[in-house]
């Protein structure tokens, strides 16, 4: 339950927005989280989110060109 708690008060450290064509079929970004909070065992999530805004830009490129948000969230 206290990780739960931590997990919520915790504020992401870096933002990516990863570009993808043809709605990132074949494709993929890899985001080392490990790294980005210095360690392992700092690393508390990642998320990843497909917004509404881009799956407008999606839907109005007809899937050619497409966005998703990565975050990472690190303790301490």
């Amino acid at each position: 339950m206290a990780w739960c708690s931590l997990a919520a008060a915790v504020k992401p450290i870096k933002e990516v927005t990863p570009h993808f064509f043809i709605s990132g079929l074949g494709q993929s970004k890899i985001i080392d989280a490990a790294a980005v909070c210095h360690s392992a065992d700092k690393v508390v999530r990642v998320e990843v989110q497909h917004a509404f805004l881009n799956g407008l830009l999606g839907t109005v490129t007809s899937g050619v060109y497409t966005l998703r948000e990565v975050r990472a969230y690190c303790v301490g």
